[in-house]
């Protein structure tokens, strides 16, 4: 048997009690155990086996257990998978030196996650209609493809900027409701932005209507997401953590990455 981990929390009252019968079951109807040591928390269950399943089913179990405790409580979510082999391993991880779990709750409190997702329908190259920069492989001159390699560096740095700009565009209405924002940039085609805000749980209501009554004005299609736990929150790419080898990143397989596992996805802007 393996403990699966779903995530951190402040050991106290405002945590629900597993057992209550409104209280979901964890991954594959294991009953979900709260394991503490000082001030700190985890909700657990065992898994059969060294693997995690990997059915969509499970992954929406896994997750329904982390709504239900944010519902209640400030969490750090983990991430889907990550396991130990023992109880006593996860306490250790509690313990461990370095790892300001206290401190990232502290900022966590009180706040959901809210997304903003756009995506760029554009030639990879550069906008609407440009064609593709040659191969190396196609037959030119040494200094026509220099030329052209030139050419094709320009609307990249053109495009970075163009992309910088949007995020600004988008971000600057939200900026002064969340407590701490930031984007991202995916490659296409099409090209994705992502703006990830951490955002107080009584302003979530006048961000949604801040973004309904702009979104229809912006560049590019958007999508709306939230509110969530803070998943894009407990990274190494939020800012939030010391990039050091001792952060609480620092232990593989720990956290969620971007997408929160099981997610409905996005809303479509009005």
């Amino acid at each position: 048997m393996t403990w699966l981990a779903y995530a951190i929390f402040p050991a106290g009252p405002s945590a629900p009690a597993p057992e209550s019968s409104r209280f979901p079951a964890g991954v594959d109807g294991a009953a979900v155990a709260f394991l503490k040591t000082g001030n700190l928390a985890v909700a657990v269950s065992r898994i059969n086996g060294s693997e995690p399943p990997l059915g969509m089913e499970q992954v929406k179990q896994f997750h329904g257990v982390i709504q239900a405790l944010f519902r209640n409580t400030v969490l750090i979510p983990m991430r889907y998978g990550c396991l130990f082999g023992t109880s006593q391993a996860i306490l250790d991880m509690l313990a461990a030196p370095g790892h300001d779990y206290p401190g990232l709750l502290e900022t966590l409190g009180g706040c959901a996650e809210m997304g903003i997702r756009i995506d760029l329908l554009r030639h990879p190259d550069g906008p609407p209609g440009t064609p593709a920069s040659p191969s190396p492989e196609s037959p030119q001159t040494g200094t026509a493809y220099l030329r052209t390699r030139q050419a094709h560096y320009h609307r990249t740095d053109t495009q970075d900027q163009a992309d910088d700009n949007l995020i600004q565009q988008y971000a600057a209405p939200f900026t002064s409701l969340a407590r701490h924002w930031y984007p991202e940039k995916k490659p296409g085609p099409p090209r994705r932005l992502s703006l990830f805000f951490l955002v107080p749980q009584h302003r979530v209501q006048r961000f949604t209507r801040i973004y309904t009554h702009t979104a229809a004005d912006m560049t590019g299609s958007s999508f709306l997401s939230g509110p969530w736990p803070p998943y894009n929150f407990v990274t190494r790419e939020s800012g939030l953590l010391p990039h050091s080898p001792g952060d609480i990143t620092g232990i593989p397989g720990m956290f969620t990455p971007a997408t929160p596992p099981g997610s409905p996805g996005y809303r479509n802007r009005p």
